[in-house]
């Protein structure tokens, strides 16, 4: 009874604690972006004990503790800096209000002291002033000798701090082996005592030395010269994290003077005054700065995978003009989910917290920034945060400077729309590694499997031709070394299905694919998916696709053959679980054809998005199947086709396509899950390629509705080539526009052989041409 009593009172006494540093939360009607790339179109955070419990989208079948409406708001993980000058004194409440304001619930102290750092640490964290968490540095002088370097370390070790602030090597031409020495001795004994040695080098040849010497955390871009591959290449390799300060060369314009003045963020004028700027061989100031910064970010960024490069803002100026100001400097080189990921996650994972913070993840910190509309449309509503969660604790509430008939209009347009997937700790992160061998899957013992076997195949290349125009796709594209998978399977009675799945064992993007349509596929179709990180399936169901079943078969066959192949995808879903030891973020089918949509119909859960291939020999027999249910979860297809003479009016796939929008209650309904693209006519043996996989990855992930495709116009084999000519590089086949029915391409000027030679203008409508016609 006494133990049960204490256990009790113990279980009490930690619910009290938690209720005073955390809150429960659900957060629903959210736009929710992940982090790592995802977006939710409008979903709902569970918050519990300050942490995160789920994320998913649609509405919770139960809420708990505060419940808050974000209609019209997009959930963002907390901006994290991980470089800014910051101390206790006077100013302290005002500057963190700010920081904490603007959605910043991480900040490292870019400098000391040390004592000052963590005084500022304990007034947030007791209360005293808001804030985010403050992770504190210390000092050691690069300066002194390698002893004194490990002593200062030890030092910061003794009293909790985990970070150095920067230590400024020479950049020019490049660092000392005095401060090389000193840097080496400070690296190791920080490895030992948990301190992470943090160097300001700001040139390319001083940031290879410190990487040579052990160095893994640059604070700043080298904003002395441009990076090469090579550089850049050997820091990825060593694991380096890169802070950003892109915009440290760039001139500042009616930002903190009010004038149209160029200037430096001194507030002195531009570039002249730039701290040791770039000067030609008469002195004058260059500006070069700036776009060194802009090319080397986009160069460390490639070369780490887009992992390496987080944020560090550096500057004392107001929060939301140096985050503006960033931000502007930041879209010249990246999409909106590469700045998030920036100021996320790999801003935490430069500070080690990539498992605490950094996305909105089941089990991490619920440090969560509520932002007015849609940044993914608008970067500027970044700029605009409504609410922020502090470890699950509302910390800041501005809805009252919320536009109302702003929130209503992206509300509404948030509220019809829902991604495939609920995020949890037993789904699949990007990268994740296997948890099996090869060799271990294949000794497993699988439902429905007559034979199973798996081999390792080491990582190769592939070579993507060149057309005779010369076209820029050509090149050398590597491998991943994976383990594949066949498998015999008996799905029914009379049914015999082979199952081949590819699965790579480094750098798996988190997510499957279904090639094919249950034929037969060529091995090289597998090249550019497993490129690109996914993991692939393919099936052959012992048919020649569609048109062979058909022309042999009768519906129940088809449905047979639909079943097959629904056997073959679970499966595949199976392998990649047992291999990886997470379920796939996300499955696609690549390949189908529009009489398999009826699988859709019978196993909406199997996809979160198809692609349909037509054609011209195939017709579009009876009713199109209901895909109601697949819509509801989310779920999204594309279907293209090669151009025809024909009028829309005959045209199988329009008239199919148009009896979809009749069912869905409209067009603009229709096109919320379902989109049609009518390639331009071939002609004299030419063709055109579209990235259909990135197109519908780019939907389902980031609710990216594609209106535009961009295709590739190829020309035949035996073509002519003509040299380069003017600003386009291939004068007769270059890049042709293809619209989302109903919408066709437009020629506007030019050859057509560029995307801005076309525009998107509605078209005929099928439905249109057959009311007209009618008696």
């Amino acid at each position: 009874m006494r133990t049960h009593h204490w256990a009790v009172l113990a279980g009490l006494a930690l619910a009290v604690s938690q209720a005073v540093h955390a809150q429960d939360a659900t957060i629903i009607n959210a736009r929710i972006a992940v982090g790592d790339g995802p977006v939710i179109a409008n979903g709902y955070i569970l918050v519990q004990s300050g942490h995160i419990v789920t994320v998913a989208p649609g509405r919770p079948a139960q809420t708990v503790g505060t419940v808050i409406d974000a209609a019209g708001l997009t959930a963002v993980p907390g901006f994290i800096d991980g470089h800014k000058h910051i101390n206790t004194g006077p100013l302290e409440k005002q500057q963190m209000a700010d920081l904490i304001e603007h959605g910043f619930t991480t900040v490292l102290s870019g400098g000391g002291p040390a004592d000052g750092n963590l005084i500022l640490a304990k007034h947030i964290d007791s209360g005293m002033i808001n804030g985010p968490h403050v992770l504190a540095s210390g000092r050691f002088n690069l300066h002194g000798t390698p002893e004194q370097a490990r002593e200062a370390i030890r030092a910061m070790a003794a009293q909790g701090i985990k970070y150095t602030g920067e230590v400024a090597v020479t950049p020019v031409p490049t660092a000392t082996p005095q401060e090389l020495a000193v840097l080496r001795a400070a690296v190791d004994e920080g490895a030992k005592d948990g301190v992470q040695v943090q160097v300001h080098a700001v040139s390319t040849p001083a940031m290879v030395a410190a990487t040579q010497a052990g160095v893994r955390h640059q604070v700043h871009l080298p904003n002395k010269d441009f990076m090469s591959y090579d550089d850049a290449a050997l820091i990825a390799d060593s694991g380096t994290h890169v802070l950003d300060l892109i915009s440290f060369g760039d001139p500042l314009i009616d930002v903190f003077q009010n004038d149209d003045t160029p200037r430096f963020r001194t507030g002195l004028a531009w570039p002249e005054s730039i701290a040791g700027a770039n000067r030609d061989d008469k002195g004058r100031a260059t500006g070069t700065e700036g776009a060194f910064t802009l090319i080397n970010a986009r160069r460390i960024w490639d070369a780490t995978g887009g992992k390496g490069l987080g944020y560090g803002s550096d500057q004392s100026y107001p929060v939301r003009d140096v985050l503006e100001h960033e931000l502007k400097s930041l879209m010249v080189m990246f999409s909106m989910q590469d700045v998030i990921r920036i100021l996320t996650i790999n801003t935490a994972s430069f500070l080690g917290l990539q498992n605490d913070i950094g996305t909105l993840e089941p089990l991490k910190r619920a440090d969560i920034v509520l932002v007015r509309g849609n940044p993914f449309e608008d970067f500027h509503d970044l700029l605009h945060t409504v609410l922020v969660l502090k470890d699950g604790k509302v910390v800041v509430d501005q809805r009252d400077r919320a536009v109302p008939a702003d929130l209503g209009a992206a509300g509404a347009a948030a509220g019809n729309a829902t991604l495939v997937g609920t995020l949890s700790a037993a789904v699949a992160r990007p990268d994740q590694t296997p948890v099996l061998s090869c060799e271990q899957l294949g000794r497993m013992h699988l439902a429905q499997t007559r034979a199973l076997s798996a081999r390792d195949v080491a990582a190769g290349s592939f070579d993507v031709p060149a057309s005779p125009a010369g076209d820029r796709l050509a090149g050398t594209l590597q491998l991943p070394a994976l383990c594949a998978v066949t498998a015999q399977l008996r799905p029914g009675r009379g049914l015999n299905l082979q199952l081949q799945v590819s699965l790579p064992s480094s750098g798996w993007n988190g997510s499957l694919l279904v090639l094919g349509d249950g034929a037969a596929v060529a091995p090289q179709a597998l090249n550019e998916p497993l490129h690109h990180g996914y993991a692939v399936a393919t099936m052959d169901s012992g048919h020649a696709g569609a048109r062979g079943r058909k022309a042999r078969g009768t519906q129940a066959r088809e449905g047979a053959s639909d079943g097959a192949l629904h056997a073959g995808v679970e499966q595949a879903k199976a392998l990649v679980k047992d291999f990886y030891g997470a379920t796939a973020r996300y499955v696609y089918w690549i390949g189908a054809d529009p009489e398999q949509l009826s699988a859709l119909q019978a196993h909406a859960e199997d996809y979160d998005g198809v692609v349909v291939r037509d054609s011209d020999a195939q017709a579009a027999t009876g009713a199109a199947p209901d895909l109601t249910g697949y819509a509801a979860r989310g779920g999204k297809v594309i279907e293209y086709r090669g151009g025809s003479e024909a009028p829309a009016s005959s045209n199988a796939s329009v008239a199919a396509y148009e009896s979809l929008i009749a069912r869905s209650g409209g067009l603009s309904q229709a096109q919320r899950f379902y989109r049609l693209f009518i390639l331009p006519i071939p002609r004299n043996a030419d063709r055109y390629r579209a990235d259909w996989l990135t197109a519908i990855d780019e939907w389902v992930q980031r609710d990216a509705a594609p209106d535009v495709v961009l295709a590739a116009h190829l020309p035949a084999p035996d073509a002519p080539k003509h040299p380069p000519q003017g600003l386009v590089f291939e004068p007769q086949f270059g890049v042709h526009t293809v619209c989302a029915y109903p919408d066709v391409a437009r020629l506007q000027n030019g050859a057509g052989e560029t995307p801005v030679d076309w525009m998107c203008l509605p078209g005929p409508r099928a439905s249109q041409t057959a009311a007209a016609q009618s008696p």
